[in-house]
């Protein structure tokens, strides 16, 4: 009798081998970023894009889905890391309503926090140049760019720290712990100390809100919107 791999765990190996993966090529392509920038191709440059900030999002889902695979024993589905439809009720739409509401919030906590850490430890923030305005004069390379801020970036975080994450954690614990601790990995994930209440504080509003309405769509919605 031929032995048969378990699908659990051929997921679970090819899960991780993405992740090195996609770490090992964001480590080796990080180091290149000026010399590419340099010859000014923009066709060059925006596949350079794509492959070094792609294998960042390409090795969060896949720890998602090795985690949910893990963890619920089975095979992962698109609703383990909360990519379902809404049920619009009064619940729902309040809770949406209250995300987008609170984005003056979010900003006041982020200026206090950035602003006592300049003032205190003359902490400054990073320079946010190399996102967009760095390309100005290369369109595809700003087209790309763009799409990821705006499109890859909030559907891959949100599979993550609240997909995956707060809601693996508010099954197993309190849903207080659940939603700051994946608040504070989506926050120390950014590897900015500055922007971090903000950070902090967004990830507390999307945990809640997905939570509350049971999918992540709505966050991501709200990224957008912010």
């Amino acid at each position: 009798m031929k032995n048969r791999r378990s699908p659990r765990l051929i997921i679970l190996v090819s899960a991780s081998l993405l992740f090195l993966a996609g770490t090992l090529v964001w480590i080796a392509l990080t180091n290149q970023q000026d010399v590419v920038f340099r010859l000014h191709n923009d066709t060059l440059d925006a596949v350079y894009l794509l492959i070094q900030i792609g294998a960042v999002y390409a090795a969060m889902v896949s720890v998602a889905c090795a985690g949910a695979l893990v963890l619920e024993k089975r095979a992962t589905t698109h609703a383990d890391l909360g990519l379902v439809h809404i049920v619009w009720n009064q619940r729902t739409i309040w809770s949406c309503i209250g995300a987008i509401t609170s984005i003056p919030l979010v900003l006041v906590v982020s200026g206090l926090w950035s602003g006592l850490l300049m003032a205190l430890f003359h902490v400054m923030p990073l320079s946010r140049q190399t996102l967009l305005t760095r390309y100005n004069t290369l369109p595809i390379s700003r087209d790309v760019m763009i799409l990821l801020i705006t499109g890859i970036a909030p559907m891959c975080e949100e599979v993550l720290f609240r997909g995956f994450v707060c809601r693996q954690l508010a099954r197993r614990y309190p849903v207080v712990m659940a939603v700051l601790v994946s608040a504070t990995l989506f926050a120390m994930g950014h590897f900015d100390l500055v922007n971090a209440g903000m950070y902090e504080a967004s990830g507390v509003v999307l945990a809640i809100l997905a939570l509350r309405t049971g999918s992540i769509l709505p966050g991501i919605v709200v990224v957008l919107v912010r």
